[in-house]
């Protein structure tokens, strides 16, 4: 609040030199930082990765930033004035006198979309689902009927199925030329004790109570034919899951 931008930006005063507008028009007089409960807007402070995921439970979302009046302005003033979440990459001021790291971006949300990103958080770790992947409704029809005709029904970013002991989503994911050239294999898993031993090519994090295991494959090399594969496609999928995850018969 030391700075002078911020209390422009805030309205906490008017420019003595300038007709640059302040965005917020009610009179101002006072800041408050506290509990969410009765707020203008709300803050999140994020990495790069949590800002993905934020962004994805919000439905999409448009920035814009231009690395001055940040907090207080891009994250805070424009959020209350347009009504829309917005994000900062913060600014000079922000990083060398509010403590933020290099890594560290700023959301700012208004109050009534909170609840919604809660209770999409809340419905995901109930069913260990995960926030990332793309959209598959662009997809051509050959792979939607031979992905059905394994058994894996189509969701709104993968399609999901059962394989051995394990529920199997599968993302497809396109390069930079928007070839389909690579197969994403998820296995959320909620832990029962000692976690199973995971081999390359899949790769573990943790999130809570469950273990998410996860693996790209490279369509080409792995013989994975996804228009019209089929049981050949899906013996392959296992035959990767069976000889890098062990104990498949402790989880269900």
């Amino acid at each position: 609040m030391a700075c002078p931008n911020s209390e422009l930006a805030l309205g906490l005063r008017k420019p003595k030199y300038s007709n640059m507008p302040t965005l917020i028009k009610e009179k101002i007089r006072a800041v408050v930082i506290g509990p969410i409960e009765g707020a203008d807007v709300i803050l999140f402070v994020l990495n790069p990765r949590q800002v993905m995921n934020i962004s994805i439970l919000l439905g999409g979302m448009s920035a814009e930033f231009r690395g001055e009046v940040a907090v207080c302005g891009e994250a805070t003033a424009m959020v209350i004035a347009e009504g829309i979440p917005n994000m900062t990459t913060l600014c000079n001021g922000a990083r060398m006198y509010g403590g933020y790291t290099d890594n560290e971006l700023v959301v700012g949300v208004p109050p009534f979309m909170v609840d919604k990103i809660e209770e999409k958080v809340s419905r995901l770790q109930k069913c260990g689902g995960a926030l990332c992947g793309c959209l598959v409704s662009d997809l051509p029809p050959e792979v939607v009927r031979n992905f059905k005709s394994i058994g894996f029904e189509k969701s709104t970013d993968y399609f999901m199925g059962k394989i051995g002991a394990y529920n199997v989503r599968l993302y497809i994911n396109k390069n930079d030329q928007g070839a389909l050239k690579q197969i994403t294999v998820y296995i959320p898993i909620k832990l029962k004790g000692e976690p199973p031993e995971v081999r390359p090519p899949f790769m573990t994090r943790t999130r809570q109570n469950w273990l998410d295991i996860y693996a790209v494959l490279e369509t080409g090399s792995e013989g994975i034919d996804i228009y019209s594969g089929g049981e050949s496609m899906l013996k392959v999928i296992s035959d990767i899951i069976g000889k890098s995850i062990g104990g498949q018969e402790n989880y269900v």
